[in-house]
């Protein structure tokens, strides 16, 4: 049992390279020709630590990236803040993988992946390369492309559990997908998932085995203004009318 988590400016996290202790995989291995995955600074004022993990697709292969210091477990309960940055039919985008195993094209794992297009987040099995659909949901409000959201995928023995919040909101008690499948067994690593779209992930938490993953900064909200209060002062920005903004966690 152990808690893992990270806002991507940790101590020997460069700007413009991998993290050091992420492996590319399946696709990704072969990056730049299918995916990169790159620290890259952040100066909008909405990340935990001004710094971000990018995601760029380049090809539709399935690519992932996933935490050495995590390891390898059965049983995962992951949560990131993610925003997808593109929004069509294809875009089946940056999610999270459990129980990771195998190379390109015969890629296995558990994977949770956004659809700003269609307004939904997808679960997904993917065993020996064959993609196979286990549950979805609609977002209340849509998913809307450039805002953060929180994903929480969990996988204990054969039951998967999917919830998805908006940053502005308080993580829900229930959860919006649960499902059974006993296909995937046995050990793997953890990771972010991306296929066919750009994202950026800003914080990763895991617990494994029966940990939940640790608390993001201040329940989600210290040292940085919602989106939805940054939107109402820049409506005004050009009548220059001035404002204190306090956020109470």
């Amino acid at each position: 049992m152990a808690q893992y988590s990270t806002n991507f400016a940790d101590s020997g996290y460069g700007t413009g390279s991998q993290p050091p202790d992420w492996t590319a995989r399946w696709g990704a291995v072969d990056s730049p020709e299918d995916a990169l995955f790159t620290v890259e600074s952040d100066s909008s004022g909405f990340s935990f630590g001004d710094q971000v993990l990018q995601i760029d697709y380049i090809s539709s292969a399935y690519s992932a990236l996933s935490w050495d210091d995590a390891g390898v477990s059965g049983d995962f309960d992951t949560k990131i803040r993610v925003r997808w940055m593109a929004e069509n039919v294809l875009s089946y985008g940056t999610g999270l993988v459990l129980r990771g195993s195998g190379t390109e094209d015969d890629e296995t794992g558990y994977v949770v992946a956004g659809y700003p297009y269609n307004d939904e987040i997808l679960l997904w099995k993917i065993d020996g390369g064959a993609k196979s659909d286990l549950g979805s949901c609609k977002v209340p409000q849509g998913l809307v492309v450039g805002k953060w959201y929180w994903i929480r995928f969990q996988v204990t023995g054969t039951n998967l559990k999917v919830k998805v919040w908006r940053d502005d909101e308080g993580e829900p008690a229930s959860w919006d997908i649960e499902e059974t499948d006993a296909t995937i067994g046995g050990t793997g690593w953890v990771g972010v998932f991306v296929r066919k779209d750009d994202g950026e992930v800003d914080w990763f938490g895991a617990g494994t085995g029966g940990s939940v993953p640790p608390s993001p900064p201040s329940a989600e909200g210290d040292a940085r203004v919602t989106q939805i209060v940054t939107e109402v002062l820049r409506q005004f920005s050009s009548t220059q009318v001035s404002a204190t903004v306090v956020v109470v966690n």
